[in-house]
């Protein structure tokens, strides 16, 4: 994957309201999948993120939306998951940050907790 195409491959947290944004260019990385599963590694400090396409459990379900119009954007919107996170991380419980995902696997993304960029001006994370 060149570093472009890195670049592209995002996901948002927006802590202040509880929402992770996951791009198109991820979704469609995972095969447009139907459900998605999401994983957090405390000792590698990294969140995957699994394409399904029957429900599994834990899963969320992709709305057939997001792959249809261009203007509807998946967002998960979870307040025990968004707490965790910041627990796991140590980041800022009013903060945005961005992390950029590489394929691991057939129908898995990675993504560093390491290297995430915070997006709402603030430097200390």
């Amino acid at each position: 994957m060149s570093d472009q195409q890195k670049r592209t491959h995002t996901i948002r947290f927006s802590f202040d309201n509880n929402r992770l944004s996951i791009s198109m260019d991820v979704l469609r990385s995972l095969g447009n999948p139907q459900y998605i599963q999401v994983f957090v590694s405390c000792d590698r400090k990294s969140l995957f993120i699994r394409g399904c396409e029957k429900k599994e459990v834990p899963c969320f379900t992709v709305p057939p939306r997001v792959y249809i119009d261009p203007e509807y954007k998946y967002v998960l919107r979870k307040a025990a998951f968004s707490e965790a996170i910041c627990s796991v991380t140590g980041w800022d419980k009013q903060g945005r940050y961005r992390l950029y995902g590489v394929v691991v696997s057939p129908q898995v993304m990675g993504f560093s907790f390491a290297d995430a960029e915070r997006l709402d001006g603030n430097l200390a994370m």
